[in-house]
């Protein structure tokens, strides 16, 4: 993304177009932080019931 928005720019190109890719970009980003997150706190939770056993 960050190559094809500086071509873009360099070449004086239309960068409305970018505008959706960025977006999309930013929510997948969103979404796998907050998986990861989920991830996390599932696997600390499971670890702590395995110690307890």
């Amino acid at each position: 993304m960050i190559t094809l928005s500086l071509f873009m720019g360099v070449l004086m190109l239309d960068l409305s177009s970018l505008g959706v890719q960025v977006a999309e970009l930013v929510i997948e980003f969103v979404a796998v932080v907050a998986i990861s997150r989920w991830h996390i706190r599932i696997s600390s939770d499971t670890s702590s019931e395995l110690l307890a056993l």
